[in-house]
């Protein structure tokens, strides 16, 4: 659920890129106080978007996902910001995003194509997935591929079979990549781990990874 904000005066200004807000829960007497989110998109100065997908017995996810329009909701941010300086050290740079993973990376991407600084640079963003269904902004995807002719998107299933590709992560799906391209990853943890373990047996450099959480 792809979900609109936007705070009540201007005093955060702009979300930096790679940025949390946490939002409050209501309620008093639960034991989780606040969850970190990602944001997702920026629409201006005092306008964002997260991305929420609601679990079953999920105390947060619940809550955001029953708000109703114009309903106010605490919040606090920003945690940390994304330098782009890194990212551009490498003129290769991957993406390996699962399910809400993919929260960090939209306005990444939409960076990279943006910024000058990255007009010599390759973005390729492969995406994890259990079935079609639990594809998350597939049309917002789909637009940027459209749009942006340097970006590379690739969906990848893991309990479907279909015209793609099919499985989990595995040293197979980054063969064409270099050693030495810059490798960004976010989903649950053991995605995570599995990433960085097929990582490693293709050696490439701790350096050259780097993870986001949430």
């Amino acid at each position: 659920m792809l979900l609109t904000f936007k705070f009540l005066n201007d005093f955060y200004g702009v979300p930096p890129l790679g940025s949390h807000v946490f939002v409050f829960n209501p309620d008093q007497n639960s034991m989780i106080e606040k969850k970190p989110y990602t944001v997702f998109n920026v629409i201006d100065h005092s306008t964002f978007q997260l991305l929420v997908k609601q679990y079953d017995g999920g105390v947060m996810s619940t809550y955001i996902s029953s708000l109703q329009l114009n309903q106010t909701v605490k919040m606090q941010g920003f945690d940390h910001s994304i330098d782009l300086n890194v990212l551009h050290k490498n003129k290769t740079i991957v993406i390996l995003a699962a399910g809400t993973g993919i929260t960090p990376f939209y306005r990444i991407v939409k960076e990279i194509s943006a910024n000058e600084l990255f007009k010599d640079h390759a973005c390729s963003l492969l995406f994890y997935n259990k079935t079609q269904k639990d594809l998350l902004v597939k049309d917002q995807l789909e637009e940027l591929q459209h749009n942006l002719a340097k970006i590379d998107i690739v969906h990848i299933l893991s309990q479907e079979n279909w015209d793609g590709l099919n499985g989990r992560i595995e040293l197979s799906h980054l063969e064409r990549f270099s050693s030495e391209a810059l490798f960004l990853i976010c989903g649950p943890k053991l995605f995570i781990d599995k990433a960085v373990a097929v990582l490693s047996k293709k050696k490439v450099s701790k350096l050259n990874i780097i993870e986001f959480n949430g």
